[in-house]
């Protein structure tokens, strides 16, 4: 029976993240997220429940730190443009492309969700993932899963037991190449985000 259930619960969660992908990936243009920075400067767009909760939540935790800002998305784009030509942005075109890298011109409105000046673009992939994570932890505990392991590409959550013992999770070195192990964490039932 359980067997059945994880199976169950596995097809859920694959339709689940996948409609939070279609609602809120930078890179697709026809999702919320697509529509929002497309129509940057120019007018409101109608969101979904997931997508304005996921933009609350990452405009609270700018707040607290001021380090996290989902209007990254144009300084991204110039870094990853850069890079593909080999080149390395000077200071200025950086401090350029930062003048559109704002949470304060992010407006919501009811359902809806504007981005205050043209050529601003936001990017929830940091704080989606970790969404997607819960959405799916919430999921499996739901179908009474006892044991899994859920990987979002760097966001790990842990439930229950592999084989009776903790889960061990490798840490990739940022510094070497793939397949180095900087340390391994033993998890039951936590997050683990790199």
């Amino acid at each position: 029976m359980q067997n059945f259930s994880g199976r169950i619960a596995s097809e859920f969660i694959f339709r689940r993240v996948l409609s939070i992908d279609k609602r809120m990936s930078a890179f697709r243009d026809d999702s919320e997220v697509g529509l929002i920075n497309k129509n940057a400067g120019i007018k409101e767009v109608l969101v979904s429940k997931d997508t304005k909760f996921v933009i609350n939540r990452a405009l609270e935790f700018n707040k607290i730190s001021n380090k996290f800002d989902i209007t990254i998305g144009p300084l991204s784009l110039f870094w990853k443009k850069k890079l593909k030509n080999n080149e390395v942005p000077t200071k200025e075109e950086i401090e350029n492309v930062k003048s559109l890298v704002d949470s304060r011109d992010v407006v919501i409105k009811e359902d809806f969700v504007f981005l205050k000046r043209e050529d601003m673009m936001m990017d929830l992939g940091a704080i989606a993932k970790g969404y997607a994570t819960d959405i799916s932890k919430d999921i499996l505990k739901a179908f009474s899963v006892k044991n899994a392991l859920l990987d979002f590409g760097g966001n790990i959550y842990t439930i229950g037991k592999n084989k009776g013992k903790h889960w061990r999770i490798g840490i990739q070195n940022p510094f070497s190449d793939r397949g180095e192990i900087l340390g391994i964490v033993s998890s039951t039932d936590e997050s683990i985000v790199t």
